[in-house]
């Protein structure tokens, strides 16, 4: 261990003697309390929707959350930092309705200031990025948000991204100290609250970490603040976790470094165990661990969790936890990742125990709460996908988990969050807040911005028009929808092809070429139609051929097709591989930003959505391939001669069908003929309360037990 010493570099005095954070206020950064502990008591389940306020909400909120999502004070209210390229904003909302009660001027800043808001006794801090050097704390006040203090460092600072941690216990001068990471200029900074004094820098930073945040923190045996961070790094030799003790005289002491997880994780922070260690959870690039149980007194690894039940398997359940933190309620540790995970493990002191897994098969669950009620642990995650946010509350019953409520955040703003890793933030009255959006939506759009709150209840079964409750408005809508499902409805069938020219598909039918404008870099050469050469008698047949050995060799051609009207959508069609050795993707949308598949060259599989739910294929012979499209229920089935798999899926409209073979650099030299496509849909059923696809009696029995519920 170390001790260091560094002159304070001076800032701005202010009038104020003391300043520390609220006690009482819960952070997003820990999901808790003062103590830190990664949870909070509250009732539950949160599971019936009590507003969300819109861009187009003249009153209320409509900017984007930054990820470092929301915080609460002592007293409810709301506050979180906007992020956009057009300038940051500080808002505090009514907890009751959602409408702003005050508002920062605007900052210049763009789309990298990560940062949240810490909240104080009578003031709260956030940071402000702007570009390299570009950089400050802000101090506001906390009922006005009126601006106090800017703090730049004197110049020190180079790029401040991630809230501000604020420490418990005073410096020498009897103010707290705010702990902040520097993403651009590799280091730590502890600031003086009241004075802007930059106290000590830390700079032995092994790399960036996105949202730059530090933690978790605690008080150490003799009495000092001390906080750990963990980095953006994968090293199979050295861990990438370091933990510092501010001595508060402008000193600091490595506790350890170089210690701790072997992976990355892009927070920066973990969340303390029921027995003073630290969890961290990383990504699984280095086919290591996903979750870390860490010693806080020397960062020696305990134990972990691999990222994969078999290494060996590659269809064997793998993990990849680097998204968010995870929650802590006692021994239980809730961790959210890759495929749609919230997974449960039991903390055994030396060891741990999976208790249970909710895999959806889609997405990521960028953040998870939890909140114990008494004796049950209630469970909240937010999921981003291609398609509209996700969010579920959960009962953890022991072994197992129970899903109270899916909702599906569409509420003419749902789109994916990617970065809202910890705005699902529990209130000590059990309300959930969650917020969406992001400057950029992955294809140079931004996503909307909007912001959910859930209240403690169960949500009615019987409501069908969305408004709460269970009345005759629903029982109109079921009545309506009595006898449903109808027969199949065809959106497109191409006639075995046999009515097209012997010729280039696009410019025939409504075929267009496949070349995406979001890859540029790929040249795609047009499929034609030709009679069957593989000998077997199909007539008029698609003829895929990438150019052999090149993995940018592109050959594909897409239609539209009347949009689907949430039901099942089924797309087959008949197939011929002469080999398997070049991937073979099929999506509804030139754009692939709803469901996609491939047919992948890496397990001669077709999959049911994107790469997972594979099915094997056979080269050299025609099969029948048929996706079962279940657009409410978010699932997918891909079935090959009677061979079959699901997976998971977020697009709620089926609108077309786009086909491109890429050829491989080491295996590709080979075709691919397709025959006989066809789409077609059976209507959702707007009046199906019981999940069987139809309307019928026992739906009616469903809503009439459930008549006049009121959440």
């Amino acid at each position: 261990m170390r001790r260091l010493t560094v002159l304070a570099i001076a800032g701005v005095f202010a009038a104020a003697a003391f300043a520390q954070h609220d006690p009482n206020s819960v952070w997003p950064q820990f999901k808790a309390n003062d103590a830190k502990s990664a949870s909070v008591a509250a009732p539950g389940p949160a599971a019936v929707l009590d507003w969300y306020v819109e861009p187009d909400d003249p009153n209320g909120a409509g900017t984007i959350p930054s990820p470092g999502g929301f915080t609460l004070d002592g007293d409810g209210y709301i506050y979180y930092k906007s992020r956009d390229d057009t300038g940051d904003r500080v808002y505090r909302l009514d907890p009751a309705d959602g409408l702003i009660l005050a508002q920062s001027v605007i900052f210049p800043a763009n789309s990298g200031s990560y940062g949240g808001v810490a909240v104080g006794i009578d003031r709260v801090y956030t940071t402000i990025y702007n570009g390299v050097g570009d950089t400050k704390i802000v101090v506001l006040d906390k009922t006005t948000l009126a601006t106090l203090h800017e703090f730049d460092g004197g110049g020190l600072f180079q790029g401040l991204r991630g809230t501000p941690l604020v420490s418990n216990i005073p410096n020498d001068d009897g103010h707290s100290n705010l702990y902040v990471y520097d993403r651009n200029g590799f280091g730590i900074h502890a600031v003086d609250s009241v004075t802007g004094d930059v106290m000590w820098s830390y700079y032995n930073i092994l790399g960036d970490t996105p949202f730059s945040q530090v933690g978790p923190m605690w008080q150490t045996t003799d009495g000092r603040q001390a906080f750990a961070h963990f980095q953006n790094v994968d090293d199979p030799f050295v861990g990438v976790g370091l933990a510092l003790a501010d001595n508060g005289d402008n000193t600091y002491e490595v506790l350890w470094e170089n210690a701790g997880p072997h992976s990355k994780n892009w927070i920066g922070s973990g969340a303390l165990s029921f027995d003073g260690h630290i969890y961290v959870t990383t990504y699984w690039d280095l086919r290591l661990g996903v979750l870390w149980k860490i010693n806080r007194d020397d960062g020696s690894v305990i134990w972990d969790v691999p990222w994969s039940d078999d290494p060996n398997d590659p269809n064997a359940p793998a993990y990849n936890y680097g998204f968010g933190r995870p929650a802590v309620v006692g021994n239980r540790v809730y961790c959210g990742g890759g495929w749609g995970q919230i997974v449960c493990y039991e903390d055994l002191g030396n060891s741990y125990q999976r208790k249970w897994e909710m895999r959806d098969d889609l997405g990521e669950y960028t953040c998870v709460s939890a909140a114990a009620d008494g004796d049950t642990t209630y469970v909240y995650g937010s999921r981003q996908s291609d398609g509209p946010e996700v969010v579920v509350a959960l009962s953890d019953d022991g072994d197992s988990y129970t899903e109270i409520g899916r909702y599906t955040l569409d509420l003419a703003t749902a789109t994916q969050s990617l970065y809202a890793n910890n705005s699902c933030t529990i209130d000590a009255s059990g309300n959930v807040y969650i917020g969406l959006g992001r400057p950029d939506g992955g294809n140079g759009v931004a996503d909307p911005a909007a912001i959910y709150k859930f209240k403690p209840g169960l949500p009615c079964v019987g409501d069908l028009d969305g408004d709460g409750d269970t009345d005759h408005s629903d029982l109109g809508i079921l009545l309506s929808d009595w006898g449903c499902p109808g027969p199949p409805v065809v959106l497109y069938d191409s006639g075995g092809f046999e009515g097209y020219s012997l010729a280039d598909l696009p410019g025939q039918d409504g075929w267009t070429s496949a070349t995406n404008p979001e890859d540029p870099q790929y040249t795609y050469e047009e499929p034609e139609v030709v009679n069957d050469p593989t000998g077997h008698g199909m007539g008029h047949v698609v003829w895929f051929d990438a150019p052999d050995g090149s993995e940018l060799g592109w050959v594909g051609a897409d239609r539209d097709a009347p949009g689907s009207t949430g039901g099942i959508v089924t797309v087959e069609w008949d197939q011929y591989r002469d080999d398997t050795g070049d991937n073979f993707w099929v999506a509804d949308d030139i754009s692939y930003s709803g469901w996609w598949a491939i047919q992948w060259d890496m397990n001669g599989s077709a999959h049911a959505s994107g790469f997972d739910g594979p099915v094997p294929l056979t080269a050299g012979q025609w099969q029948h391939v048929t996706y079962t499209l279940d657009t409410a229920a978010g699932q997918a089935t891909v079935d090959v001669d009677g061979d079959f798999n699901s997976a998971g899926f977020g697009d709620t409209i089926i609108d077309g069908i786009e086909f491109e073979l890429a050829g491989t650099a080491v295996m590709g030299d080979g075709p691919a003929y397709i025959d006989n496509l066809v789409i077609s849909e059976v209507p959702g059923c707007s009046g199906d309360l019981d999940g069987d696809g139809d309307t019928d009696h026992s739906d009616l029995g469903i809503l009439l037990s459930d008549w006049g519920c009121v959440p």
